[in-house]
């Protein structure tokens, strides 16, 4: 059956009361704790476990390491590495690149609880202890699988409401398991977890997410539920295997609704106060173009920068310009200036970002209006010399799907430098 995360572990919370218990012991400790210890004395050096408490007792778990002020996330072969500092009564890690932190309290030098701050209304509590074996997430990860999910299967997301495809692909050593989920907007990045006896246990957490994913598997059938932060995304999801399903076209999903107009939009710089990137202008002309609907606080979004960047030094010299135009969660124009510059600063993003508006695809979808619609974050349009839109890519397959991410990279630059040489 699937666990639901009770019973076998020191720190699983079966109840809401409990949970508001650990609320109120961290809240407490905030005010009153008198520790002053460096973060690198305060914690035991090595493997830790985390885990995200739920609201209904289940727990989404996480990996991490400590070596002196450093406090490294491990998700499969991803590693994120944030520095620990003291904040009066608490040691704090921040994620520049999202604007999440985490926070919390040690006790002793083996234990800790605090709370991951997603923005200024969500906040998830999590406890963590040391682990000798840096392979161990849930907590009966050690238990033998009696299952094979290696592969690739079709899946359906929200079955109840709102269903969507996707494909799962995983490997499997024993009862080890990594792998992500594609849709038609981009992947669920590293996922690790194990296969314990009959069912599959994936989780991931990069501060920005935490997912967990749980599915019993019956003959070739996956069917489980799938968690996102503190609470339910789907209430449902099933897979079977498939190594011919295929996911649309992404770059037949988002279109110009005409063709022969002018693309154009305005948009303020996050650069200089008072200045506005438009397109066209003198700046692009006879220039290939690049425009990136991202949001900071999009895990899929930093893939993609991360490889815009690459490519931007790459070919910039030859003529190659990108644009990315940021929408925000936070409220004022100033906020989001502030936050975009963060983002790429931290990414070290030498191309120009544009404030496009608030978090939605709404809200970018008006902004682009040109477009029948942006359907993910991020998406790319890909402009011609002569100012023309020739392709439009909706989504991001990042790192943690080996050859889609090979494909659309490999082709993205082959595709630059035909419209460089044109």
């Amino acid at each position: 059956m699937v666990d639901k995360g009770s019973s076998q572990s020191y720190f699983i919370i079966n109840s809401w009361k409990n949970l508001l218990v650990v609320l109120c012991l961290f809240v407490g400790l905030l005010s009153c704790n008198e520790q002053t210890h460096k973060p690198e004395e305060a914690l035991t050096s090595g493997n830790w476990v985390g885990r995200f408490l739920l609201e209904d007792g289940a727990y989404i778990p996480f990996n991490f390491s400590v070596s002196d002020s450093t406090l490294e996330i491990s998700n499969s072969t991803e590693r994120i590495s944030t520095i620990m500092k003291q904040e009066n009564d608490s040691i704090v890690c921040r994620f520049p690149v999202f604007g999440t932190k985490l926070k919390f309290v040690a006790y002793g030098k083996d234990s800790l609880s605090g709370l991951w701050y997603k923005d200024n209304k969500q906040h998830v509590p999590f406890v963590a202890k040391p682990t000798l074996n840096a392979s161990i997430r849930f907590s009966h990860s050690l238990s033998s699988a009696t299952s094979n999910v290696q592969g690739r299967w079709k899946v359906c997301f929200s079955q109840k409401k709102n269903p969507y495809d996707a494909v799962g692909i995983f490997e499997q050593f024993e009862n080890e398991v990594t792998g992500t989920f594609l849709t038609e907007t981009g992947d669920y990045r590293f996922l690790q977890g194990n296969v314990i006896a009959d069912s599959l246990f994936l989780s991931c957490f990069d501060g920005a997410h935490a997912f967990l994913f749980k599915a019993q598997k019956r003959e070739d059938t996956l069917s489980g539920v799938f968690y996102s932060g503190n609470s339910y995304i789907d209430s449902s999801w099933s897979a079977t295997k498939s190594d011919s399903f295929e996911l649309a076209d992404p770059y037949k999903i988002t279109r110009l609704n005409n063709d022969s107009a002018v693309f154009s939009f305005a948009f303020p710089s996050v650069s200089k106060k008072g200045d506005t990137i438009r397109f066209p202008s003198d700046r692009f002309n006879n220039k290939v173009v690049i425009v990136q609907i991202l949001g900071s606080w999009c895990p899929n979004c930093r893939d993609e920068s991360v490889f815009l960047s690459k490519l931007y030094d790459e070919y910039h010299p030859k003529g190659l310009e990108i644009i990315g135009v940021g929408f925000e969660k936070q409220n004022s124009l100033e906020e989001r200036i502030a936050r975009l510059r963060s983002y790429s600063s931290n990414l070290s993003i030498n191309y120009p970002i544009g404030v496009g508006g608030g978090a939605s695809k709404k809200e970018a979808s008006e902004s682009f209006n040109q477009l029948n619609n942006i359907s993910s974050f991020p998406t790319c349009l890909f402009i011609d010399k002569v100012g023309r839109v020739r392709k439009i890519h909706t989504g991001f397959y990042g790192p943690s799907t080996g050859p889609y991410y090979h494909e659309y990279t490999v082709g993205v630059k082959a595709f630059v430098e035909e419209l460089l040489d044109e």
